[in-house]
């Protein structure tokens, strides 16, 4: 992982889980974030690059979790 400067660390963006996975291994802890979390993140920060994404109403969408790996998106009109 790129080495952040301390006053961007809040910015890790899709990288965060990389860096959550090593401090669990350093503190010899499991990691505990499920895949479905991680693929909800990942898509989010895909729809954010867009430029055709909407600030404003995409909060408005329910994210709906199947099971530990698959979840659906329901847009409210």
């Amino acid at each position: 992982m790129e080495r952040l400067p301390y006053k961007m660390f809040h910015n890790m963006g899709i990288k965060q889980f990389d860096y959550y996975r090593r401090l669990c291994f350093y503190a010899q802890i499991p990691y505990f974030t499920t895949p479905v979390i991680e693929k909800i993140v990942h898509q989010i920060f895909e729809l954010v690059k867009r430029k055709d994404f909407d600030f404003v109403s995409y909060k408005k969408n329910r994210y709906i979790i199947v099971n530990g790996e698959e979840f659906y998106i329901e847009e409210e009109e």
